[in-house]
């Protein structure tokens, strides 16, 4: 299945996942443990957390219009290196390498 971003606002601490599983009736299989919960903003008492699309829909659909605590769900893009990637002793950019012979 797909896993999605999604933030929360949390204003009674920091949230456990047991937590957020309870507050927003999502599954514990829809949660990703092994990300767990991220704090990006604590000026705002923002969070991250990765799960399940449907999870994430279902409970966009079930907030109200006036809820502000939850945004998303976003994509979670896969990040990887691009452009050339150079064996080790090969590019200029080798600090063993002499530029002067």
């Amino acid at each position: 299945m797909t896993k999605m971003l999604i933030n929360i606002t949390w204003k009674e601490g920091e949230p456990t996942v047991d937590q957020i599983i309870e507050k927003y009736g999502i599954e514990p299989d829809e949660i990703d443990d092994d990300f767990g919960v991220i704090e990006i903003d604590p000026d705002e008492n923002l969070y991250t957390l990765l799960i399940e699309q449907t999870a994430a829909e279902r409970v966009r659909n079930n907030l109200g219009e006036d809820e502000t605590d939850f945004e998303g769900p976003f994509s979670n893009a896969r990040i990887e290196p691009f452009g050339l990637m150079e064996e080790p002793g090969t590019g200029i950019d080798d600090p063993e390498e002499d530029l002067d012979t």
